[in-house]
């Protein structure tokens, strides 16, 4: 595989290269206009050399140090490289190298962004492992570091839970019944951050991931409690995080233990019975793990895993 440098070199025979801040800045903001990109993706700073064959619609951009820029809207890192290489092409960018999300454990390389993916107003960032993730187009455009904006998961309404703050609601139950506890969320900035969800006296503490959805937000499973009383109070609680997750939709479901079916040992077997799934729920709930039968929101079975585990519907 060719070097940057290399690539660069074999791509400078007919191309137009510029040099200098002024000139670059302006040139770049010329060809993605032309190409229906957008201009906030390279958020690049003291940029040295800008080169582009229109030929074959590679272009390149070098700056004098490696970058960073936080996008808030979305709690995403991106770290540019002093060299950039991609291919364009109208609302597409390919073969893009120098990019990557700045992740607590591993970076990743961006290798490909698509504009209108997978709907019309989302961008689409796909990854050197085929990993792709989608963001409304709203959330990476021009920031005023004034305002505060967030993403709402759903509707119009959500709620941000500060530091130490906390939101309980107190309802009417059936005593001795099993239920089920699911709730929308999403993430503020790129670091972890974790909901603390009790109905007391049970509690539990769940990491908040927004590992697939378009929204920018997942949906999540509390474990399932059984009451004791004809009353109980839901708990959310920000355990002293610094940063502020959103909550959005709440549900709480009442399990049903399913009979065995006929010449069939195995409860549950076609995962019919499960936690409350909101409509159009495409990428269905996550699911707390390691957890014993007893408090398992799918009934009849033990759910042990280090990873994410999504209940999935037919939507």
């Amino acid at each position: 595989m060719a070097t940057t440098n290399e690539l660069i070199e074999s791509q400078s025979e007919g191309a137009q290269i510029f040099h200098g801040e002024a000139v670059c800045k302006e040139k770049i903001a010329e060809v993605l206009e032309e190409f229906s990109l957008l201009a906030c993706l390279l958020r690049l700073k003291e940029i040295t050399e800008f080169g582009f064959n229109r030929s074959s619609g590679f272009l390149w951009l070098k700056q004098k140090n490696k970058t960073e820029h936080k996008f808030k809207k979305i709690g995403q890192t991106i770290v540019y490289d002093v060299e950039i290489t991609v291919f364009v092409k109208p609302r597409h960018m390919k073969k893009l190298t120098g990019v990557k999300t700045k992740g607590r454990l591993l970076p990743m390389a961006i290798c490909e962004i698509v504009i209108g993916s997978p709907s019309d107003d989302n961008v689409k960032f796909v990854t050197s492992t085929g990993l792709y993730r989608a963001h409304p187009v709203s959330a990476l455009e021009a920031e005023d570091e004034s305002v505060l904006s967030l993403i709402i998961p759903q509707g119009e309404h959500a709620l941000p839970l500060g530091n130490d703050a906390e939101i309980n609601q107190e309802f009417r139950v059936e005593k001795g019944s099993l239920y089920s506890l699911t709730f929308r969320a999403a993430r503020t900035c790129a670091q972890l951050e974790s909901l603390n969800v009790s109905v007391p006296p049970a509690s539990h503490n769940i990491d908040l991931q927004t590992l697939y959805s378009v929204q920018g937000s997942d949906t999540y499973n509390a474990a399932a409690f059984q009451v004791e009383e004809d009353d109980v109070r839901v708990v959310f609680r920000n355990p002293g995080m610094e940063d502020d997750p959103i909550i959005d939709d709440i549900a709480i479901k009442k399990l049903f233990f399913p009979d065995k079916p006929k010449d069939n040992a195995v409860v549950n077997g076609d995962f019919e019975e499960g936690p409350w799934m909101f409509r159009n729920e495409s990428l269905g709930v996550l699911l707390p793990t390691n957890l014993d039968e007893e408090t398992s929101s799918l009934p009849g079975w033990i759910v042990e895993s280090n990873r994410a585990v999504r209940y999935m519907d037919s939507g």
